[in-house]
Order: C-alpha cells, then sequence, then structure tokens
C-alpha cells in the first residue's frame, strides 16, 4: 500500500490568495430560480468568498464595518453561478482536427488549460464537472488560488468503448 504524505498546514504557499474583503452589494436585482423570480432592492454580504446573509436594503446596515467593501448594485442583476456539467480541460481547444487535438503534447495541454478555466469563471461558469482529464493538481492549483477557474469536481480517466469514444481522424479517412 502506498502511503500518501500531505504537506504541513503551515507551509508557506506564496500564491495562496490573501483573505477575501467582506463586500457589501446594496440596491441589487436578485435572480431566484427555485421560485422563477427577481427580488428588488435586496443587500447581499460576501465573507469569506461565500454568501453570508441576504436582507432588505432597509434592515441592512446593521453589523458593517468600515473596511468593508460596498458597491452600489441600482439597476443590476445578482445570479446565482453556471454550472457546466460536461467538460473536458485536459484538452483545450486550439487544434485545427481532433488528430491533432487528442495527439497534443501534454505539456501544450498543461499551458492552455488554465486560460480555458479562467475563460469558463469570466462568462459565469462557478462549478464544472470534468468527465476525463483534468487531473487532482490541476483542480487542487483552483482551490488554492494558484489558477482561476470554476470549482472542479474531476472523474479522473474518461472510461470509453472499446476503440475509444470518437477515432481519430486518420482512423475515419482509412476507412473510406
Amino acid at each position: 500500500m502506498v502511503s500518501i504524505r500531505k504537506a504541513p498546514a503551515n507551509v508557506i504557499k506564496p500564491w495562496k490568495l490573501p483573505t477575501p474583503n467582506v463586500y457589501i452589494l446594496s440596491n441589487a436585482n436578485v435572480v431566484d430560480t427555485l421560485k422563477g423570480k427577481i427580488h428588488i432592492g435586496l443587500t447581499v454580504k460576501l465573507s469569506g468568498g461565500k454568501i453570508e446573509c441576504i436582507t432588505t436594503t432597509k434592515e441592512s446596515s446593521n453589523g458593517y464595518q468600515r473596511d468593508d467593501v460596498h458597491i452600489d448594485c441600482t439597476g443590476k442583476f445578482l445570479c446565482p453561478g453556471l454550472i457546466d456539467c460536461h467538460v473536458h480541460l485536459a484538452y483545450p481547444p486550439g487544434e485545427e482536427t481532433l488528430d491533432a487535438l487528442v495527439n497534443m503534447p501534454k505539456d501544450v495541454a498543461l499551458f492552455r488549460q488554465p486560460f480555458v478555466a479562467q475563460a469558463m469563471l469570466e462568462r459565469g461558469f462557478t462549478s464544472a464537472r470534468d468527465c476525463g482529464g483534468a487531473s487532482l493538481a490541476f483542480k487542487e492549483a483552483i482551490e488554492e488560488g494558484a489558477i482561476f477557474g470554476p470549482r472542479l469536481f474531476i472523474s479522473g480517466h474518461a472510461i470509453s468503448q472499446t476503440g475509444g469514444m470518437i477515432p481519430s481522424c486518420s482512423a475515419l479517412r482509412s476507412s473510406r
């Protein structure tokens, strides 16, 4: 049995992000996807990168500190992050053919993956399920703040039928 060692919690990681500020988003139009409604004029308090509370703007001034970041969201909408349920971050775009994509050198793919992950986050995807390819190291780099990207749920290596899910382009050409 192989023993896995984890670094002690007190190891310095200079790439780790500082503790996020407390943000007060006031006068926001909050999209409630469960009820299919938009709630007008709410205040959302974010602490530690997570929603701490949602109140009406009138009752929201209690408990705020002077160094909290206040943002007036009048006329703006807040909605839950999107979830992409089927991605393959290990195969980032940028190749002309499927054959070139599948045979891309691993180092090239590794340097492109952070760009793709950050672009997903910027489009509003706060979570993604990688259905084959993304590594645990990549997922942990996002969690530690070394790479910006959505929260990942990874499956490890893709599983497919004999011959693979998508035959290579050269195999398609030779079968004609």
